[in-house]
């Protein structure tokens, strides 16, 4: 069995860590996230442009950080930041399983994570905290990644051949799996709640059971479905499936048979006329 060194955890961006920190979307939280975005080129740029942008501008130009918080609204500036500081994180997987698999996938998730919020009467806050939270969910697989890269392919192309889970390959050759991997890593980084669970509990939820209510745990809820929803529609591996997973979810947000088409059939054609869907998949 190979140890888990957490010493080789890719560190967490300093823009995104101080982010996800802030409380809520009050006077000296919005004045701390216009600090923490100017400290990042790269990421001012991005929101920016995605203010001036047609699906958001209305009257004039959009000049200033502040402006842009403004115009976009605390928690979308958060994940959108959050967006653009992962990519940093997964940037050592540049193969191309690995950005269909892990990357695009967990995009996907956290786009997919917002839009169950949305169709579910989830508040806003609840919303944006579900798609950071479909995008950290499987920040286990950059910690395997990173601790061996040549391993973990392994694991994946086992996976992929033999139509396992992830899970299970991963705990065949690492012995420990991406959700033992992934909410260490939270747990080291220090994040708030509900990340832990998300990263740490996300599959096989019969043996992963969450207590609490619903409104307690929703955020992990709405993440832990859309995972599920973005395998069956082809964004990632379907090997992953776990059947008692939709089930245990669909009680949990009061999914209903109109819901599931909507997921499924009627989702996928909207999402890719969606202009922050196309933002989010230029970034793989």
């Amino acid at each position: 069995m190979i140890r888990l060194n957490i010493e080789k955890m890719p560190v967490l961006p300093q823009v995104m860590s101080g982010i996800l920190r802030l409380g809520d979307d009050n006077d000296t939280s919005f004045s701390d996230l216009e600090k923490l975005i100017q400290a990042d080129m790269t990421v001012s740029t991005m929101i920016l442009k995605v203010a001036n942008s047609p699906l958001y501008a209305r009257n004039g130009s959009i000049k200033s950080l502040k402006q842009a918080i403004a115009l976009l609204g605390f928690k979308l500036v958060r994940s959108m930041v959050v967006l653009a500081s992962t990519k940093s994180i997964f940037a050592d997987g540049k193969y191309e399983k690995f950005r269909k698999y892990v990357w695009k996938h967990s995009i996907v998730t956290a786009i997919l994570a917002k839009a169950v919020g949305q169709r579910k009467g989830s508040n806003r806050n609840i919303q944006e905290e579900a798609f950071v939270g479909g995008l950290l969910h499987d920040i286990g697989k950059v910690i395997l990644n990173a601790h061996d890269r040549k391993l973990f392919i392994e694991a994946m192309n086992l996976s992929l051949e033999k139509e396992i889970s992830f899970v299970e390959a991963e705990q065949k050759l690492f012995g420990f799996d991406h959700q033992m991997a992934g909410k260490a890593a939270v747990q080291k980084w220090n994040l708030p709640y509900p990340f832990d669970i998300i990263a740490g509990s996300h599959e096989n939820l019969a043996a992963n059971s969450i207590n609490g209510d619903v409104k307690e745990n929703e955020v992990f809820y709405l993440a832990a479905y859309a995972n599920h929803i973005s395998k069956l529609l082809g964004y990632g591996h379907k090997g992953d499936i776990f059947s008692e997973d939709a089930a245990i979810l669909e009680s949990k947000l009061n999914i209903t048979a109109e819901d599931r088409k909507f997921f499924l059939q009627e989702l996928p054609p909207q999402l890719k006329q969606d202009e922050f869907f196309k933002f989010c998949v230029t970034l793989v």
